[in-house]
């Protein structure tokens, strides 16, 4: 499946899932930062950047090099080559944000 369809896909499953999400698209450009992720998100209060791949893509030095920042800073970093592996991706991550919130409430 080509970036763009599973890019569309993705913005659209982001789209249904209300206030606890906001994302967007940047359009690249000359004057851009190389390895910027295509999807740039905030869920559930954290940040989130969804690099999307064909089957056969890989990752250039610059995207590895940005993925390594985004994770120090403690955000998150999705390589993604297909539509399912998103929702995968997300429905873990929102599973353990949830399961994150009720473990600092249950300490307090």
């Amino acid at each position: 499946m080509r970036e763009k369809v599973i890019e569309n896909k993705i913005k659209d499953c982001l789209s249904s899932r209300g206030h606890k999400v906001w994302f967007f698209k940047h359009a690249a450009s000359a004057s851009m930062k190389k390895g910027i992720p295509d999807i740039i998100c905030c869920i559930c209060g954290h940040f989130v950047g969804i690099e999307v791949k064909q089957a056969n893509g890989h990752q250039s030095d610059e995207q590895k090099v940005v993925e390594k920042n985004i994770l120090e800073a403690g955000g998150e970093y999705w390589l993604v080559f297909s539509f399912e592996q998103f929702v995968d991706k997300f429905n873990n991550f929102v599973r353990r944000i949830r399961n994150e919130r009720k473990d600092s409430i249950s300490s307090n």
